[in-house]
């Protein structure tokens, strides 16, 4: 991994060092990758390696987990540095800076607004049904 990108991404855990601080075997922790729940970095040495940012005690940050959901796939350098990145819509924050204080949300969401009668929400657009999948469908 080069210096540049740890600069920019931050410090990181190898998979040792992550399946410890998880309580996880090596093998559960290239699960949590393979599946999206955890991202992970290839350097050039072929090791694997885990950006600190998207850790909270003893587990990955369930806030951070949506996200990480739906960007499987990406290159993982780009999630890394997007994640760390401060965006002006975001008030200069990064999306890894965690929920904010005052709303317990990730500074990215939003909440949906709330149906009225008719199932029209507070604007008037036919309101959205929430449907919960384990992982997004391919496009």
């Amino acid at each position: 991994m080069g210096n540049r990108l740890a600069d920019l991404v931050g410090p990181f855990y190898d998979t040792e060092g992550a399946s410890t601080l998880l309580g996880i075997s090596e093998q559960a922790v290239a699960e949590l990758r393979d599946s999206g729940d955890l991202l992970g970095m290839q350097t050039s040495d072929d090791d694997w390696v885990y950006p600190t940012f998207q850790f909270t005690g003893h587990q990955v940050n369930p806030a951070l987990l949506p996200a990480l959901r739906v960007l499987h796939g990406q290159p993982a350098r780009s999630i890394g540095v997007w994640f760390v990145a401060p965006d002006e819509n975001l008030n200069n924050l990064s999306p890894s800076n965690g929920p904010r204080p005052e709303t317990r949300r990730m500074p990215w969401s939003r909440p949906l607004a709330e149906p009225q009668p008719g199932g029209r929400d507070s604007s008037g657009r036919k309101a959205a049904t929430a449907h919960h999948r384990t992982h997004p469908r391919p496009r």
